[in-house]
């Protein structure tokens, strides 16, 4: 239907809004705007896969790839924040899916669900919602984004100009930048996997072949699960530069929802200990909160998750200087208490190890080339010990992250917009510049009132932007700006 509802525009045609990427950002701020609109809007979502609502992240059909936190925080509408679990009872899938259950009592559900249920909310709302708001799939690419005073104009890859009042950049998770060391030759060799999500690829892989593993991460998490799902008996080498792997979800759920804890004002960690400006302070706060909560008998979860909700206000009032340390000394210790991995991955994790077959190192890749049978050699150098070593891999698996660095995503939109200056890129290197509204900042330093930015590319700014959560809050923070806007202009 969005098909043939795209093929039957005009060569030029204008939307109140057009919304770049179909993800889980696109698609939930098209479901809020048709809810909350204060008249019927044209809303456009620019997006080349077949169904909105799925993206990278939700696309994966893998049955062991599982969301990072319960089914209560996956929140897309605030009046309804119980609407992913009770369309799971719907599905029958708390019944049948009986492995997504944890110890504690919560529900992981499977990723590919979560992405069934975005696309059939979309859809849901597509074809009725409360202010008329016409919702279109356009199934294209976006290839370039003019921006003047108070309209967008956005150039398909077929050659069709859309213009917008209002243009938002809500595209999610691009491929993972290539390490420089596996640049050239060696990214050529059958053996090197650039897309740590080509399961086809993945499943194809000898059974017994050495494998390397670039990060220790959430990515590589998944990946190895599916290379467990699939009966890979070979050894399996983890390597970051810190050797982290994602910490264990919270024993003891908060009885809080995600949402009751967002909305607080001021957050609990700023209630308690002040806005502070320095990283030394926070991380001496949070030690402390830490302690405390140990003598009560409770684990490290909760303090940390009061930090996590401050963030968003905390980040934004850091000095630059103390960003930038932070994203050197501190980013990848956050990052596996933040992004915890879901029980059942850790199991598989667990099991490996044990048997012998997982190995976690810290170390730097010096070198890597060609080997015989399209394999990869590479040189490893331990960050503990001054030691070298070399080793042969059936397979190299890139899962060192998303790429949210706009000068070299091989987004044509994000490096069009960084290259114009219409909208600038943080100074830590992670997405673009916004304001408190998620309004780009051009070269000028003035907000674009005509483009918006939001999702894990406003990471820079506001540090808590990539997940489902989060992206569900700063939606729902700028809605009041964004629907007066619309409705002013």
């Amino acid at each position: 239907m969005a098909a043939e509802r795209f093929i039957k525009m005009p060569f030029s045609h204008a939307f109140d809004v057009l919304i770049i990427g179909g993800g889980y950002s696109g698609a939930a701020l098209a479901v809020r705007l048709s809810r909350e609109a204060r008249r019927a809007l044209s809303v456009g979502v620019i997006e080349p896969r077949d169904e909105v609502g799925k993206g990278v992240a939700y696309s994966a059909v893998h049955p062991d790839y599982r969301l990072n936190g319960p089914d209560a925080v996956h929140i897309v509408m605030p009046d309804r924040p119980n609407d992913f679990h009770d369309w799971l009872q719907r599905e029958g899938i708390l019944e049948a899916d009986f492995k997504g259950w944890a110890g504690s009592g919560v529900f992981f559900a499977r990723r590919a669900d979560f992405g069934r249920y975005m696309a059939e909310l979309f859809q849901g709302h597509q074809a009725v919602n409360g202010t008329g708001t016409d919702l279109i799939h356009i199934h294209a690419r976006a290839m370039s984004l003019v921006t003047g005073h108070d309209f967008s104009m956005v150039t398909l890859d077929k050659g069709q100009q859309l213009t917008a009042r209002l243009a938002v950049l809500a595209t999610s998770n691009e491929m993972p930048a290539v390490p420089k060391t596996f640049q050239g030759d060696v990214r050529l060799q059958s053996g090197f996997f650039p897309n740590p999500w080509d399961l086809d690829r993945l499943a194809a892989l000898v059974p017994d072949a050495p494998i390397l593993v670039l990060g220790t991460g959430l990515t590589a998490a998944d990946v190895i699960t599916a290379l467990a799902f699939h009966g890979h008996t070979g050894p399996i080498d983890a390597v970051s530069r810190t050797g982290l792997l994602p910490m264990d979800q919270n024993p003891m759920p908060d009885k809080e929802t995600m949402w009751e804890r967002f909305l607080q004002k001021p957050p609990r960690f700023i209630k308690k200990h002040g806005a502070l400006t320095n990283v030394a302070d926070i991380l001496r706060c949070l030690r402390r909160d830490i302690v405390d909560r140990a003598a009560e008998g409770k684990t490290w979860h909760g303090a940390f998750d009061d930090l996590r909700d401050a963030v968003r206000t905390l980040w934004t009032d850091l000095p630059l200087a103390e960003q930038q340390r932070f994203r050197r000394h501190l980013k990848s210790w956050y990052e596996t208490r933040r992004f915890r991995i879901a029980p059942q991955v850790q199991a598989v994790l667990d099991d490996y190890q044990k048997a012998g077959r997982l190995t976690i190192s810290a170390a730097r890749i010096t070198s890597a080339r060609r080997s015989e049978g399209g394999g990869v050699a590479v040189t490893f150098r331990s960050r503990a010990q001054d030691v070298t070593w070399e080793k042969n891999y059936g397979a190299v698996i890139n899962c060192t992250g998303l790429n949210t660095s706009p000068d070299d995503s091989g987004n044509p939109i994000m490096e069009q917009l960084a290259f114009t200056g219409a909208a600038i890129p943080h100074p830590t290197g992670h997405g673009f510049l916004v304001d408190r509204e998620c309004r780009a900042i051009s070269a000028s330093g003035e907000p674009q009132a005509a483009l918006r930015i939001i999702g894990p590319l406003t990471r820079g700014t506001f540090m808590e932007s990539g997940s489902v959560p989060a992206i569900s809050y700063q939606i729902h923070k700028i809605m009041p700006d964004v629907l007066a806007a619309l409705n002013a202009s």
